[in-house]
């Protein structure tokens, strides 16, 4: 008996292929139900092709978007907190992209590595091929896989898909990106997105990232086209066929 590798819906014994798997982030103050929503459209396009799971972040947010909260149930769940020492007392948007993008301004992340250990410990009871976040999700993704190349030990999984994310910005963990990222990525950015300027930046922690544009806001791309050209960079992040066993 050998192992031969063959993109196939199923081995000669009848048993079916497990399809790739592509672990999901939901962004800050939402959650599994809202993710499954926004990837609704991703995740019918990529059906036959990937298995989509997810995972949630432990803290419990006051403060929802009135938006979310008319359509949502909760809990709304963040993964970690965001502290700077700059315009404080505002949730305006404006003034937090000017705290963020002011290099002068101190920015934390409290419990960021309790919410890196609960990522890592979702992949390793996953195992994905990729990693897909959105927002804050996207941002948690980024900072994990600069912790796992600063110890020198490669990700488990081969790609990440980060959309509306930003920059790791949290002054401490400045310098695990002394140097952009050698490793796969894509993002994908709404044009209309009130953080534009600052989450298309994400693309320079990443040596090589792949960059998608779409006409939308702070949310997944909502055209078919775009849902595509987004579905065509998880294709080509995941394993090109399974193991099968042959006699």
């Amino acid at each position: 008996m050998r192992l031969t590798r063959a993109a196939v819906a199923a081995t000669s014994l009848g048993a079916a292929a497990a399809l790739p798997r592509v672990l999901c982030c939901h962004g800050g103050g939402t959650n599994e139900a809202i993710m499954r929503v926004q990837t609704a459209k991703l995740r019918r396009t990529l059906k036959s092709e990937a298995e989509f799971v997810f995972v949630e972040g432990a803290l419990e947010q006051t403060y929802i978007d009135p938006a979310v909260a008319a359509r949502f149930d909760g809990p709304f769940l963040s993964w970690y907190d965001v502290e700077h020492d700059a315009y404080e007392g505002t949730r305006e948007p404006a003034a937090y992209l000017r705290a963020l993008m002011d290099e002068s301004v101190t920015v934390r992340y409290p419990h960021a590595e309790e919410a890196m250990t609960r990522l890592e410990e979702a992949v390793e009871r996953h195992r994905p091929d990729t990693l897909l976040g959105f927002s804050q999700g996207a941002i948690l993704i980024t900072l994990l896989t600069a912790a796992h190349l600063a110890a020198g030990r490669p990700p488990s999984w081969s790609h990440n898909v980060l959309v509306c994310g930003m920059p790791v910005r949290a002054n401490a963990f400045a310098p695990l990106f002394s140097a952009p990222l050698d490793f796969p990525a894509t993002v994908a950015q709404g044009r209309d997105d009130p953080f534009y300027e600052w989450c298309r930046q994400l693309a320079g922690q990443y040596a090589s990232a792949e960059y998608l544009e779409f006409p939308d806001g702070h949310r997944f791309p909502h055209g078919q086209a775009d849902t595509d050209a987004l579905a065509d960079s998880v294709r080509r992040g995941l394993p090109h066929g399974a193991l099968v066993l042959t006699t």
